[in-house]
């Protein structure tokens, strides 16, 4: 059996401050190819947000947010992070600015599908800042009013651990039981019905940015163990044959080098796979096999 032994980093990352937008833009249109949109999916209505130049932390542009219903609203905004990821690193920082008297709220996604709740992080107008799983609070501090700060989370997807920064301050960590993200959801909200909020709401938001890491390290590729890819590297069609032995039915998934899940295939009992990879982006693949509570990994490059 020879044994090759891959180590590969991938990131991910995005910035924007909105000044290279006009004021009065919808940030749904204007940033959708950056993965800008709303819950509803439509853009440009009144769920969007507006840049808008009233208040900044840098530059001249930000957005803001404002809701005086106690269900909060209309406007709701998601920044999508290229995901579902399962594994590796997320850093999410944002300067936010909430007015006197005015609170806002947020929230993590677990998946692509609105609704899928990971975190919630609510700013109440007495300056506490409370981040919740669900019904589970984890974590309880304070934010400035009325004054600009820089809000950074930090998540460790693989050891489901959290850790809480404002302006570069660790307020604590804590663990999870949900293990992926995927996007942010901005929604005004300050609700007096479960955090004893005003059921107002007003901020500015600037400076948003994530990076996504992940550290594929010591994947051990067996070329000849219970499957074998030809030919690798490859810019046209790759031949899996599996020796399944047990006669159980395989898995064959197939990552991109972020992780993220590309496609997966059907090898049924004939235990044989080809792979197009005539549309897919140059680069390096992980191909992972399952048989039972056998898993097999291997490196495929498309050139």
């Amino acid at each position: 059996v020879a044994f090759l032994a891959i180590n590969v980093s991938a990131q991910k990352s995005y910035t924007e401050n909105f000044d290279s937008f006009n004021v009065g833009d919808y940030i749904g249109v204007v940033g959708a190819d950056n993965g800008w949109t709303t819950w509803k999916g439509t853009t440009g209505d009144a769920s969007d947000a507006k840049v808008t130049d009233a208040n900044a932390n840098s530059g001249t542009n930000a957005l803001y947010f404002s809701s005086t219903s106690p269900t909060g609203g209309p406007q709701d905004v998601i920044l999508g992070f290229d995901g579902p990821y399962d594994s590796g690193k997320l850093t999410f920082e944002t300067s936010l600015f909430v007015e006197t008297d005015k609170g806002g709220y947020f929230n993590f996604q677990e998946k692509n599908a609105p609704g899928t709740l990971l975190l919630h992080c609510f700013m109440i107008e007495d300056g506490s800042m409370i981040l919740r799983t669900k019904d589970e609070v984890n974590l309880e501090t304070k934010y400035p009013i009325n004054e600009w700060f820089k809000y950074k989370l930090v998540i460790d997807i693989t050891a489901n651990k959290y850790e809480l920064f404002i302006n570069d301050e660790s307020k604590g960590t804590w663990n999870a039981s949900v293990n992926a993200v995927t996007s942010i959801d901005i929604f005004p909200n300050n609700p007096s019905d479960k955090v004893e909020g005003n059921d107002t709401a007003g901020f500015y938001v600037d400076d948003i940015s994530y990076k996504y890491e992940l550290e594929i390290s010591n994947i051990e590729t067996k070329s000849n163990d219970f499957f074998v890819m030809y030919p690798n590297p490859t810019n046209g069609t790759t031949y899996i044959t599996i020796d399944n032995a047990e006669n159980i039915t395989p898995t064959v998934e197939m990552y991109d080098i972020s992780g993220k899940l590309v496609t997966t295939f059907d090898a049924g009992l004939n235990n044989e796979v080809a792979i197009n990879t005539a549309n897919l982006t140059k680069g390096v693949y992980i191909v992972k096999v399952t048989i039972g509570n056998k898993t097999n990994n291997q490196r495929l490059i498309v050139r």
